[in-house]
C-alpha cells in the first residue's frame, strides 16, 4: 500500500496535479492530496507542515501528539 501511495503521489506531482509550491492556496494542496489513495488527514497535515511549510498545519490526529497534549494540558 505504501508503495502505491508513493507512486500515486509522485505521478500527481510529475503530472502537475499537485504542486509543491509553498505560495499556493492550502486548500488546493489538500484537495490534490485527497485524490491519492492512502493519504489521509494526518499525512496531509504533516505534508503541508513540512513540504509547503504551512505553519498553520497541525497533524492533530497524530497519536503521539494527542497523548502529549493530553499529558501536558494547560487545564491540568
Amino acid at each position: 500500500m505504501r508503495k502505491e501511495t508513493l507512486r500515486g503521489f509522485s505521478k500527481a506531482v510529475a503530472n502537475k496535479l499537485i504542486s509543491l509550491e509553498p505560495t499556493q492556496a492550502i486548500e488546493e494542496f489538500y484537495a490534490g492530496l485527497k485524490t491519492i489513495k492512502g493519504i489521509g488527514p494526518w499525512t496531509s497535515d504533516y505534508m503541508a507542515l513540512k513540504v509547503i511549510r504551512n505553519t498553520d498545519a497541525f497533524p492533530k490526529t497524530d497519536l503521539i501528539l494527542a497523548r502529549t497534549l493530553e499529558k501536558y494540558s494547560l487545564e491540568s
